[in-house]
């Protein structure tokens, strides 16, 4: 079973679950854990582990300190699934699966390699072994070579690769690629002078590359060196090269292939070929069984966007695999995309197959099922490879393909051949990063030019990784010697039309594009454009139905037949994307649209974005506000259900960037309101899942667009929302500004449902500053507000911040009634965000008055409402407030488990002032678990924190438990100076815990 779990030791150690790093810990660690991996499924001694890694320890301490680090890598390579870290006697092993270890694949693969050697299979040798090399990542172990063990580890592996190198250039000169092995041979003989099987080799190499004296003069070298360093003659293998050499031995000539009478029509290889290691692999594991059995004909469909570089994987696999198909290697163009040209017939195609084949003409017979008939014949009983390139579909394809069993046929084509049902697919994206800069540079031939320069990693990310963009550029820099790779990457950042750039004779990848672009009917190629209007980076099919004006099923067919020819992509379930390249080819052929009918379908999909978020953000709004008047546009014709939190919550979130865009599109297209209602409708759900800064600049462009368009309404309700977000994250200035602003322009418009939620956040302001009887009479205006206009969630936010408020203040009773009408409203209003804010809110006062039981409850409750939502927010309030009651009923670790989970949710939004709470609170249950350094650190980063955004209260708190650990500590100045430092915050801002605070210095004797 698939565990997700793979590590590495080719390279520095790593581990990975799901593709993502696992961090292992710190050197010792890491160093055990590549000890045993080096071992993987084999014992190691606990001697050996003390002596190899511990054996700067006495020895009593050493066992300790390794059971300690055998428990915590236990923990790291869990996984999910059985202990992976086991003890055997006298030891320990690691349990490592088929496939999960670096190393084990790569003597795997090495192995098959040289099988394949052996069985005279240079083709599949050469592919296997490849696969095996492009596992490393660098020198083994590099981060543990100076680690005691490591040396002969890293020596012991550097000596296998090596080894698998030789392999494979060995059977790379079996297949003819003599002239591109001669500059690695070159530096593998300067890295390893005296090993004379790669000195053979190059020799070799040079010889059938026509340089002879080359190969020589490399012999007259390697016997110098032995003698000098070694005092030795060169052994008798290379000396019979040597003597071959000499004598021009045909023996040393690339012998024919078996069964001379092969044709052989395919194009010539790339001898630097570069990247693509995964898909030949793929290619490999899929051919290899079949060619060796021969029990069918093999059919693989290489397909991809235009560019990608299809053809070129297909020609070198196919080269790779010729030795394996002894009776003819044909390549057919089928001339799917070829300017000025029709896509080949497949009956004129077989007349080319039949001829080249060495049919004379009056044999062939007329008629496509005729000479499909023929060709089949002429192939029965034959081991044949057949490269279709660029086919049109699988209709051109069918009639030339082999009856008989044992050959082989590879296809490419833009189009996904979904209708040949038995044929394997291998489908290419664009280059990695790392892949497309080795191609750039190989293909530049620029002297001092690396895949790790910046411009070279520039380029490269404009051209969109696509392998003909990246020719084009590279053939650039090459024939203009006059140019470097900076200017070239800032032309090409700067370029109003970068595929203008990408160019080169009579070729170019918008002309490449075109022709894909052709071959689409009326509708798609209108419906492709429109993708070009698209601010943000991918849709759906609602957004392609609302940008066409078209039904949704329509919509659908449409993208199912542009995802058919690798124009778009599908990266998610339902979710498109067009290729940086295409998306700005789209854009150029969009302009050329009537302006008229382009500005309508923006403007349909801005609607749908606008109409859409509305109808979803009503589950996460605090306030009717941005209901109260209808918004711009027309509603769309066909919108997803939004009617759950659920659904609302998975279409927002799916849909963020793609509103954020839109909202950037608006304010500098002219269309603001949208670019101020937007924001609007998304802010309640933005804040809940954490995405403040996100919100901050969204609410920005939203006032800035409605002071544009002189829409004081939207700037106030955004002002509103940007101070609750600035009191949030404790920019308590600017909060206040941006709230006394949107008050006043409430007022001066006679808004009561804006003034009273200006009124509400004004009150939550007031309370995080301390100002108690400001913040209570913002919430009773609010509260008088709402109960007039009849505005029951207005009421129900109100009295929960009120409730709160009356809580900091001691007056339970009044807060607990409160915070049950509250929950109460919340409940009837199906607004389950409201309801569990209510919750922990009523919790913390059942706490306070002593009912934990309640309180658990209310937290636990408040706690599940808000995963269900996946309300990031009310989680990590619920989990702080609930790890509190767990410290009060004596449940130590979970209440650690709770405070260290909401603290790291807070942090991850930005919530400085609740991260000062929960780091309080952290410190305050490590005074009580006596481990009082760890409770002043804590109280301390909260004391920062406190300070620097001015939250009296929090700042009060962490002056409290840093006394209190004083205390537990015995030093008595220390805590009265921290504790009567916490006593004046708290009387200075009319909290009831300096009747607590006062307590403590009082029973201890420490009052001045």
């Amino acid at each position: 079973m698939d565990s997700g779990l793979v590590f590495g030791i080719l390279g520095p150690l790593e581990v990975r679950l799901g593709g993502s790093l696992v961090p292992v810990g710190g050197p010792r660690q890491r160093a055990l854990l590549a000890l045993l991996l080096c071992h993987a499924n084999r014992v190691v001694s606990r001697d050996q582990l003390v002596e190899e890694l511990l054996g700067d320890q006495p020895a009593g301490s050493a066992e300790r300190m390794l059971r300690v680090q055998i428990s915590r890598l236990r923990k790291v390579v869990a996984g999910g699934g059985p202990p992976r870290v086991l003890a055997r006697p006298p030891g320990y092993l690691v349990r490592v699966e088929p496939g999960e270890l670096d190393l084990d694949v790569f003597e795997q693969r090495v192995a098959a390699g040289r099988d394949a050697l052996r069985r005279g299979d240079p083709g599949r040798a050469a592919v296997l072994l490849r696969a095996a090399e492009s596992l490393w990542r660098g020198r083994p172990l590099a981060d543990l070579e100076f680690e005691p063990f490591a040396r002969f580890e890293i020596q012991r592996l550097v000596a296998q690769r090596l080894l698998a190198a030789e392999d494979r250039i060995e059977a790379e000169l079996a297949l003819g690629q003599h002239g591109a092995l001669c500059p690695e041979l070159g530096l593998l003989v300067a890295e390893h002078p005296l090993r004379e099987r790669l000195r053979g080799q190059l020799m070799l190499a040079l010889y059938r590359s026509g340089r002879q004296a080359e190969a020589l003069a490399v012999f007259r070298e390697v016997r110098r060196v032995l003698d000098a360093e070694l005092g030795i003659e060169p052994g008798p293998a290379l000396r019979q090269v040597h003597e071959q050499v000499l004598a021009a031995d045909p023996l040393l000539d690339l012998p024919a292939p078996a069964g001379a009478a092969a044709t052989r029509t395919l194009p010539r290889d790339i001898a630097g070929f570069t990247g693509r290691e995964r898909e030949l692999a793929q290619l490999l594991d899929g051919i290899g069984p079949q060619a060796a059995s021969g029990a069918v004909v093999g059919i693989h469909a290489i397909d991809g966007m235009a560019g990608i570089g299809k053809t070129t994987l297909a020609v070198h696999a196919a080269h790779r695999l010729a030795a394996g198909f002894p009776d003819g290697q044909y390549f057919l163009p089928l001339h799917g995309h070829t300017p000025g040209q029709r896509p080949v017939d497949p009956a004129d195609a077989l007349v080319s197959l039949l001829l080249t084949a060495g049919l004379a003409p009056q044999q062939i017979p007329p008629g496509v099922e005729a000479r499909a008939a023929r060709w089949r014949d002429h192939l029965a009983g034959k081991k044949i490879l057949l490269l279709l390139d660029d086919a049109v579909g699988h209709e051109q394809v069918r009639p030339l393909l082999p009856g008989t069993a044992g050959s082989l046929v590879l296809i490419t084509s833009r189009r996904r051949l979904t209708a040949l049902q038995d044929a394997a697919v291998v489908s290419l994206d664009v280059l990695s990063p790392d892949e497309a800069a080795a191609l750039l540079v190989r293909l530049a031939g620029r002297p001092g030019l690396g895949a790790g320069d910046a411009a070279v990693r520039e380029i490269t990310r404009l051209g969109g990784y696509l392998p003909l963009a990246i020719g084009m550029l590279a053939s650039q820099l090459r024939h203009h010697p006059a140019w470097t790779a900076v200017s070239l990457a800032a032309e090409l950042a700067d370029a109003q039309d970068r595929l203008a750039v990408m160019r080169t004779e009579n070729l170019s990848v918008g002309a490449a594009f075109g022709l894909s672009y052709q071959d689409l009917p009326d509708d798609q190629q209108r419906l492709f454009r429109r993708f070009g209007l698209v601010p943000g980076a991918d849709f759906d099919a609602y957004a392609a139905a609302v940008l066409d004006d078209t039904s949704l099923a329509t919509a659908r067919r449409h993208l199912d037949e542009l995802y058919d020819q690798h124009l778009i992509t599908e990266p998610a379930p339902g979710r498109y994307q067009l290729h940086d390249l295409l998306r700005e080819h789209a854009r150029t052929l969009a302009a050329a649209d009537d302006p008229a009918e382009s500005d309508a379908a923006a403007g349909r999909l801005l609607d749908y974005y606008l109409h859409t978020a509305l109808a979803a953000g009503r589950h996460f709004a605090t306030s009717t506000a941005v209901y109260r008047h209808l918004p711009p546009g027309d509603p769309p014709a066909y919108a997803p259900d939004v009617t759950t939190y659920q659904q609302a919550a998975e279409w927002l979130e799916a849909e963020r960037p793609n509103l954020h865009a839109a909202v950037d599109y608006c304010a500098t297209r002219g269309r603001l309101p949208h670019a101020a209602q937007i924001p609007a409708a998304m802010s309640g759900f933005l804040l809940d899942h954490g995405h403040w800064a996100q919100a901050a600049a969204l609410y920005q462009t939203g006032i800035a667009a409605a002071q544009r368009d002189r829409d004081r309404r939207s700037e106030a309700d955004t002002l509103t929302q940007l101070g609750f977000l600035q009191s949030l994250t404790g920019d308590y200035p600017a909060a206040a500004t941006a709230l006394a602003r949107a008050l006043e322009l409430h007022r001066d418009l006679h808004d009561q449902l804006g003034q009273a939620d200006a009124l509400t956040e004004l009150g939550f302001l007031h309370s995080l500053t301390g100002d108690y009887p400001a913040a209570a009479a913002s919430h009773l205006q609010a509260l008088a507000v709402a109960r007039d206009l009849g505005d029951r969630l207005g009421q129900a936010t109100t009295l929960n911040g009120l409730g709160k408020v009356q809580r900091l203040t001691g007056d339970y009773t009044a807060a607990a009634a409160s915070l049950q009408r509250a929950l109460a409203l919340y409940g009837d209003l199906g607004n389950r965000r409201g309801q569990a804010d209510a919750l922990y809110s009523l919790g913390m006062v059942q706490q306070e008055t002593g009912d934990y039981t309640a309180a658990a409850a209310s937290q636990q409750q408040a706690l599940a409402l808000s995963r269900e939502d996946g309300d990031r927010s009310g989680q990590a309030h619920a989990l702080n407030h609930l790890g509190l009651v767990q410290q009060l009923t004596g449940d130590y670790p979970g209440a650690a488990a709770s405070h260290q989970q909401a603290l790291e949710l807070f942090r991850s939004f930005g919530h400085r002032r609740c991260e000062a709470a929960a780091l309080n609170n952290l410190g305050q249950l490590a005074t009580q678990t006596a481990d009082t350094c760890s409770s002043r650190h804590q109280h301390a980063q909260a004391l920062a924190i406190a300070r620097e955004i001015g939250m009296p209260l929090e700042e009060a708190h962490a002056l409290e438990g840093i006394g209190r650990s004083y205390l537990k500590d015995g030093s008595r100045r220390q805590a009265a100076a921290h504790l009567r430092q916490a006593l004046t915050i708290h009387q200075r801002i009319g909290s009831p815990d300096a009747q607590r605070v006062q307590e403590i210095l009082r029973h201890h004797g420490l009052l001045p």
